[in-house]
């Protein structure tokens, strides 16, 4: 379990990667220690495909993996972060770009990774962001052409970051985790113990590989 210090709020830039715009802060230092262990949860992986995932909204999981793939990007690292929260997504947001095609232009056999992945003017760090909205999101990612994608962006980046919807509130995660090398669980320091039990036991019935989880608001 990786504990993450509260965050000050700032109504007027919700969509801030701290890292990146205050690197002295208390928080940006602990996602180099995250960093840290971070690095001890993949060893056995080579070029890591990694849900971040959470229970419910609203718990950090977004943030945590922007910020997090800021300090890996500074580590020499070369990431792209896979925005698969089709219903909810908010990677464009962070790192301000468009997303008028994204992941589900691709699995909508529309455009390939290298039409659609956008350079974040951050070196080594690249988003796949989420794309047009579609009506059945759950069954596009459950297509073989998912699978296809993971892989291709595996063979061309050190990190592969997929952030996704909350667990309780859609199957797309659970979908999603059978894809990947492991799931790392993002919970709010608030969050009911039950639900996260519950969150851990969908994933392990799916046959994801929990890898651990990271305390966020703490």
């Amino acid at each position: 379990m990786i504990r993450m210090l509260k965050r000050k709020s700032n109504k007027h830039k919700t969509k801030n990667i701290i890292t990146q715009s205050i690197p002295e802060s208390l928080v940006s230092e602990q996602f180099r220690k995250l960093r840290t262990n971070f690095y001890f949860m993949v060893k056995d992986f080579q070029n890591p495909t990694l849900l971040f995932t959470s229970s419910k909204q609203k718990e950090g999981k977004s943030s945590t993996l922007a910020n997090l793939a800021y300090s890996l990007v500074n580590d020499r690292e070369k990431v792209v972060i896979i925005d698969a929260n089709l219903r909810n997504p908010s990677q464009h947001l962070f790192f301000k770009l468009p997303n008028t095609v994204g992941l589900s232009s691709i699995l909508s056999s529309k455009r390939t990774l290298e039409e659609t992945v956008s350079y974040t003017g951050i070196s080594n760090l690249y988003v796949l962001t989420s794309g047009p909205s579609l009506l059945n999101p759950a069954e596009l990612l459950g297509l073989d052409s998912m699978n296809y994608l993971i892989e291709e962006a595996k063979s061309k980046f050190d990190y592969v970051l997929i952030d996704s919807p909350s667990i309780l509130e859609a199957t797309d995660s659970n979908i999603l985790a059978s894809l990947c090398d492991g799931v790392i669980l993002v919970i709010h320091s608030k969050a009911n113990q039950h639900e996260v039990l519950e969150s851990k036991r969908i994933l392990t019935f799916g046959h994801a590989r929990f890898l651990g989880a990271i305390m966020n608001e703490m």
